[in-house]
């Protein structure tokens, strides 16, 4: 009997058999493609990467990961996968690379399971400076297509600022295969239909380049170019348009308070199509009268928030952090509002 809950589909993976697999609907998506995974790997340019390390979280059956090995030498590949019909494959990844894969079942949304990585597989591992990308270290994810995995690229976004995680080594670059609706947003531009809070803190604190889009979005999405890598729904299971993208940390800028710039975006993203003029009032009782002269010098107040540029946002939050009236940030995170 089919468990509750459960559809199945038969998928066709490295050889001629056709296997059955539970895929439960709106989660876990991954690649079933040899062909596919090396040409993504191609367009990270690894061959000339000196990683030591590499941790790929959510790898199924390790397609990904084939292709990365294929073109690194790493001291350690450690694969975090919790689901237990991947084991197999994974296994005989790992008893291909022995000694070098290590096939982890724990699952990466677990924060615990990066604290033990820290005290056991990655304790070796050195912190580097923030002056280039950490060059021993490459952090690999294959992400679900429910709402959960936006929820956590945002907050390993702000591990970049906040030196958490894996970004407490340094600056450690991290590729993500994720849904094109969150890839989109991720890498968006100002005046864009997907530029968003996410897009926004995405281009404040990294340098994030596209690798692969799905076939559909290859020619209306601005990011892409010739080198583009093109994905095919049926390249994944469940069927999904997928994105990949290359996110490089960059330093954080010192200038700013990085609760302030996210309490600005998000406040005046959140009527994006209202003009600054007005949207002002949203940051807090007399914001509009306490900061529209101060805000008129930097930015045309007839903007709506969703033309506003990095460089304005930026300008608009250190207004806002001279503002004297300027409301309690942990007050409005407890009770949901400034007033």
């Amino acid at each position: 009997m089919r468990p509750s809950g459960v559809f199945f589909r038969s998928v066709h993976i490295l050889n001629p058999f056709r296997v059955r697999y539970p895929i439960r609907p709106n989660r876990r998506v991954f690649l079933t493609e040899e062909h596919v995974a090396r040409s993504l790997v191609d367009g990270l340019d690894l061959k000339n990467s000196d990683y030591s390390h590499i941790v790929e979280m959510n790898p199924g059956h390790g397609s990904i990961s084939r292709a990365v090995l294929n073109v690194t030498n790493p001291k350690k590949y450690i694969l975090l996968e919790p689901a237990p019909i991947f084991s197999k494959d994974l296994d005989l990844l790992a008893r291909k690379f022995e000694g070098v894969v290590q096939n982890i079942p724990q699952d990466g949304f677990n924060w615990n399971t990066f604290e033990n990585l820290f005290a056991s597989e990655l304790k070796e591992v050195a912190k580097q400076s923030d002056d280039n990308l950490h060059s021993k270290i490459l952090f690999i994810a294959t992400l679900p297509i429910a709402v959960k995995g936006e929820q956590l690229v945002s907050q390993w976004l702000n591990c970049i600022y906040y030196r958490h995680w894996m970004q407490h080594f340094g600056r450690v670059r991290m590729i993500l295969l994720l849904r094109d609706k969150i890839g989109r947003r991720l890498v968006s531009e100002p005046k864009g239909i997907n530029w968003s809070k996410l897009g926004i803190v995405a281009k404040l604190l990294t340098d994030s380049r596209v690798i692969a889009v799905d076939q559909d979005s290859f020619r209306e999405d601005p990011v892409t170019n010739k080198d583009t890598v093109i994905l095919d729904k049926a390249d994944f299971v469940p069927a999904t348009s997928m994105y990949c993208v290359d996110i490089r940390p960059k330093r954080p800028e010192v200038s700013l308070i990085f609760e302030e710039f996210e309490y600005v975006v998000k406040t005046l993203m959140f009527l994006r199509k209202v003009p600054i003029r007005t949207n002002l009032r949203l940051l807090g009782i007399g914001a509009q009268e306490g900061m529209v002269s101060k805000c008129s010098e930097v930015v045309d107040l007839d903007k709506s928030a969703s033309d506003l540029t990095l460089n304005e946002f930026i300008q608009i939050t250190q207004i806002y952090s001279d503002w004297p009236l300027k409301p309690n940030l942990q007050s409005i995170t407890r009770t949901g509002h400034s007033a």
